[in-house]
This record gives structure tokens, C-alpha cells and sequence, in this order.
């Protein structure tokens, strides 16, 4: 039994001294004192077979010396040149092994080296692809260890897109600034156009506000800009001609711009490209853009940039120019005329109501008419250049609007106080902007919610059918085929004129252009078209915004061709109506 005995302790000790040999391996002891002296002693036994003799006590401690500070400084080079981590990952992976696995395990790890060595081979050209989203999200947590004690980003992604498929970014990044105890200032800008702001807000609201509490609680500067007006930096800029992507980060010590390679096939994750710049960098063939180019253009959005709204922002409907235009296209004065036509269908659609809610006011027509007639009206227009030239034509009509500013999704819960209206109104071809067939019905349900019982709505579309019918003539040839080119019941002005530029069963793009000397072709058209961008519809099949009204819960009691009443109720033969240029309909709220 005391061999069995001796036999235990010999082993109890034999797992002492293990323990204690990767405690040292733990500490890094190994790296710091064993390495060395292990290095020196392998060293003289080589130099003694070698027969080198060293001669005198001084000579052979100075090689000593040498060879006890030689692995120290090529281990500490090492670190410095970005191999630590490697280092690191070796030794975790040599304490976790143990001798049956370790085979498995050197092989993970020489998997993995090779994989960074390929990185780095591909940062070191032009433009590097990291093939997956954790190769990246290693990266972007040396970028910012290295990176210096600032970060600026511009990014194009909208918030719930990126707390959904970009989370990893956020959580290099908030752990960074955790650890630097509020010392970094750092901000994020995001390029996006209203409307993409506020529907990615309709969307998914949670994910949006998650994204801004995120920054709020984390002190990281939340800014905003339009794709135009980061456009227009662009521009400005000298030495952006080869910039690849909007997307670009900025520390101190380097830039790296972000771009998605779409070149793998479809079923593959898409690549991710890193364009880096460093500073002063001077090569015979410097890469373009520049980091002092880069820096310049994130300077300049970050200084052109506005808060970020901590709701949606509004829609962009129309651009400042076209809003100032709109007047001409509308002509306020025949509109708003108390004996015209649109003023008389007005009055008779919303019979005896005394609370009207103008959903969509745009430059304030229907608002001025609705209090002409003494009736209170609240104005809604989601676009603020919009919205501000209703206030100018109010107050030359001697009028005061009471403007809100909701996007029609939120209408129901954001008007205070929860009243109801005896009408709202929703003209000027407004509800096609809506381009989603389910937010469209959702909508129709919300401003019932607005409505008392037996309340109305007036809505109306253009005549979708007719344009769909003959798309490829009125692309061609306008001025003959589409016969509203000059003028419809609803925009009356001759100045500015609206056209479709392009025509498909789901998508009708809509343009305005400056008619003051008359165009007759499309080239014509194109040669004075006002905004940069076309405004896009969801063109209702016929009958569908009438189907549409009744599933909301209305009663359709009145529909009207070009201002004029058809129907007191189903919906006409399209032969009857098919040359009319509007559809307007009048509901009752059951």
C-alpha cells in the first residue's frame, strides 16, 4: 500500500508543478524571463560544437547579455508590429491543450494565421476585401485601438438597418468609448433622405429609437445629412473623383473607406471592400482619394450635418425649388377662386362640416378655402418646404394656418387631445405617395379613427388607367398622347407643367418642368425638367382606391370625374369617365 501511496503524491506533485507551469504561461512569464534564458543557454551549447571560443569573463557575459535581450526585443518589435495579438492567441490556445486535442488545436490556429495573413495581404493593395463579417468585425477593433483618440463616420445605412445587420460596428465601437471614460468625441453621421428616415421609422420604430438611445447613452454625437447636400461637398472637394463609397471612417492615423463587393454569387455573403489611407502617405503612385482629401470631405459633412431628429424627420415630397415652382403649377389664384370650380366641389363635399383636418395642405389652397367658408381647419403637411410656402400664401390671402407636421402613419395618436374631426380632407393626387398597398389601407383606417361617426373624407387619385393604357405614346410623344400635358382640373397653372417620364403598371415617375415658352417633344421636356428627382407613384388599379375606402370602413356616397359628380356611390363604367384626368371620392365614417 505505500507504493500505492509514494505513487499518488509523486502524481499530486507532478500536477503542482503543471499547474504552476501554465500559471507562468498565464502571466506571461514565459514570454517575459524563460524565452530568453532558454534562448541563451540552446545558444552557447550551439556556439561550444560550433568551437567558437570565448575568451576573458567580460567577453562571454557581454554575448550572455546578448543572447538574454535578443528574444526580448524581437518579441517586443513583434507586439509593436501588430503580431501581439497573434502571440496572444497562441499562448491561450496552448494552455486550453491538452495532449490529445492538441493536434486539432494548432491547426485552428494555423487555419486562423492564415486567414490574417491573407487580410493583410489584401489591405495591402488598392482596394481590400475581407470575405466575412467577422473577419471585419476584427479589423474594426484594431482600427479602433490603433486608431487614435477621435472617430468620425459617415455612414448610408438607416438606424434600424443598421442596429439589425451592422450591430457588430456598434458594439466595437461602444465598447471603445466605455473604455475611454468619456475622453473620445466621437461622431457618426448618417447620409439618408427624410422620406428613407421616416419610413425606416413606420418601419420599425423600435430598432430607430433603439439606434438613437444607443448614442445618447454612450455620449457619441448623432448627426444627419441629405444625400444631396453630401453630393454637393463632394463635389467641392478636389481629389474625390475616385471616391468609392459614401461610407468612410476617420481616426487620427488612418481613413477607411467601406464598400459592399457584389461581384460573388447571390447566395454568397457579400465582401466587404476597405479602401485605407494614411496620412502624409507619399508612395510614387499615391492612391487617390488621399487620407487629407478623405479627412477634408468628413470634416465638411460632419460640419454641414443637423442633429438627428428624435422622431422621423418628415418627408421629402418636393425639393426648395420645386416648392417655390409649385405656386405656378397650381395657380393659388384660380384654386382658391370662392366661385371656381375645385372651390365649389369643395364646399359641396364637405357639406356641413364645421373640424376639417387638410391631411395633406401642401402650399395651403384647400386650408385658405376651408377657412374662407368660416370653417376651423387644422393644416397637416409632412414637408417642410412645403409647409412653409403655405404660410407665405396664407398670409397674402390675410389668413393664419395652424400647420403640423405628422407623417399620416402617426396622424392617429399625434394630434393632441384626442378629438375627432367632422371631415378630413386628402387631395392633389396625395395618397399614391404612399407606395406600400398595406400602409395605404392602414392609413385609410387611421384618419377613420380621426373622423366622428357619419364624418367624411374626400380623397382623390388621377386617372391611372388611362396613363398605364397608353404609357409607351405619352413617354414618346406627350403633346399629342397625354391630353393634361397643358392643363387638368386640379394644377391649372401654365407656367410649370407636370408629365410622366416613365410608365409601368406599378411605378409612375412624375416630373415638372417650366412651360413659360410652351415644349411640344419629350426632349424639349428634358431640357427644362425643375427637380433632380422624379416624384414616384403607387398608380391604384381603377376602382381600387374606391374598394380600398369601403374595406377601411367608409361608405363611399359621392364619386366625381374632373370635379364633377358621376355617382352617388359605385363606381362608374371606366367608358363613361375613362377621358377624365381625376377621380374624386367622398366617404362617410360608419
Amino acid at each position: 500500500m505505500n507504493w500505492m501511496r509514494r505513487g499518488e503524491r509523486r502524481r499530486q506533485f507532478g500536477i503542482k508543478i503543471r499547474a504552476a507551469w501554465f500559471s507562468l504561461l498565464e502571466k506571461r512569464v514565459i514570454a517575459l524571463i524563460l524565452i530568453p534564458i532558454l534562448f541563451a543557454a540552446s545558444m552557447r551549447v550551439v556556439l561550444y560544437f560550433a568551437g567558437v571560443s570565448l575568451t576573458g569573463v567580460g567577453q562571454e557575459i557581454l554575448v550572455d547579455v546578448a543572447l538574454v535581450v535578443t528574444p526580448i526585443v524581437i518579441i517586443e518589435l513583434l507586439r509593436r508590429l501588430g503580431a501581439g495579438s497573434i502571440w496572444s492567441d497562441v499562448g491561450e490556445a496552448l494552455l486550453a491543450s491538452r495532449v490529445p486535442y492538441r493536434p486539432y488545436l494548432m491547426k485552428l490556429i494555423g487555419a486562423r494565421i492564415e486567414a490574417l495573413r491573407d487580410d493583410v495581404k489584401s489591405l495591402a493593395k488598392k482596394d481590400g476585401l475581407i470575405p466575412d463579417l467577422v473577419g471585419l468585425s476584427r479589423w474594426l477593433d484594431d482600427f479602433f485601438t490603433l486608431g487614435g483618440d477621435t472617430y468620425k463616420g459617415i455612414d448610408s445605412h438607416v438606424p434600424s438597418e443598421y442596429i439589425l445587420q451592422y450591430k457588430w460596428f456598434l458594439d466595437v465601437h461602444g465598447k471603445k468609448a466605455a473604455d475611454s471614460k468619456g475622453k473620445r468625441q466621437d461622431v457618426r453621421v448618417i447620409v439618408a433622405t427624410k422620406t428613407a428616415l421616416t419610413e425606416d421609422y413606420e418601419n420599425d420604430s423600435a430598432s430607430y429609437l433603439r439606434f438613437l438611445r444607443w448614442h445618447a447613452d454612450r455620449g457619441i454625437s448623432l448627426m444627419w445629412i441629405t444625400p444631396q447636400e453630401q453630393g454637393a461637398i463632394v463635389g467641392r472637394i478636389v481629389g474625390l473623383e475616385a471616391l468609392a463609397t459614401s461610407d468612410v471612417a476617420l481616426w487620427e492615423h488612418f481613413t477607411v473607406m467601406f464598400s459592399t463587393d457584389e461581384s460573388s454569387d447571390n447566395l454568397d455573403e457579400p465582401k466587404t471592400a476597405l479602401h485605407v489611407r494614411f496620412p502624409r502617405d507619399t508612395p510614387a503612385r499615391p492612391l487617390i482619394p488621399t487620407y487629407e482629401a478623405l479627412e477634408k470631405y468628413v470634416d465638411a459633412v460632419v460640419s454641414a450635418s443637423r442633429p438627428f431628429p428624435k422622431g422621423p424627420p418628415g418627408l421629402d415630397v418636393v425639393d426648395p425649388v420645386i416648392a417655390i415652382r409649385w405656386a405656378d403649377y397650381v395657380d393659388v389664384d384660380e384654386r382658391i377662386r370662392p366661385d371656381g370650380k375645385f372651390a365649389q366641389f369643395l364646399k359641396e363635399a364637405i357639406n356641413d362640416a364645421e373640424w376639417i383636418l387638410d391631411a395633406a395642405a401642401g402650399i395651403g389652397c384647400e386650408s385658405i378655402i376651408l377657412q374662407e367658408l368660416g370653417r376651423g381647419v387644422v393644416s397637416n403637411e409632412v414637408d417642410a418646404n412645403l409647409s412653409a410656402q403655405a404660410d407665405l400664401n396664407a398670409d397674402r390671402h390675410g389668413k393664419k394656418l395652424d400647420i403640423r407636421h405628422h407623417s399620416w402613419q402617426e396622424l392617429p395618436s399625434a394630434l393632441e387631445g384626442g378629438g375627432r374631426f367632422s371631415a378630413i380632407v386628402c387631395l392633389g393626387n396625395s395618397l399614391c405617395l404612399v407606395r406600400n398597398k398595406k400602409q395605404q389601407s392602414a392609413i385609410l383606417k387611421g384618419f377613420g379613427s380621426k373622423l366622428h361617426v357619419g364624418g367624411r373624407l374626400v380623397v382623390d387619385e388621377r386617372n391611372f388607367k388611362f396613363m398605364i393604357d397608353n404609357a409607351d405614346r405619352i413617354v414618346s410623344d406627350p403633346a399629342r398622347h397625354f391630353p393634361y400635358l397643358y392643363g387638368d382640373p386640379m394644377y391649372r397653372g401654365r407656367r410649370v407643367r407636370g408629365v410622366p417620364i416613365s410608365i409601368t403598371a406599378s411605378q409612375i415617375e412624375w416630373r415638372l418642368f417650366d412651360n413659360s415658352a410652351e415644349r411640344t417633344t419629350m426632349r424639349e421636356i428634358h431640357e427644362v425638367l425643375l427637380d433632380t428627382t422624379p416624384l414616384v407613384l403607387r398608380p391604384f388599379d381603377y376602382g381600387e382606391l374606391h374598394e380600398a375606402l369601403q374595406k377601411a370602413g367608409f361608405r363611399v356616397i359621392g364619386v366625381y370625374a374632373d370635379l364633377v359628380k358621376v355617382s352617388d356611390g359605385p363606381m362608374p363604367d371606366y367608358s363613361e369617365v375613362s377621358q377624365s384626368a381625376f377621380f374624386s371620392y367622398v366617404a362617410e365614417m360608419l
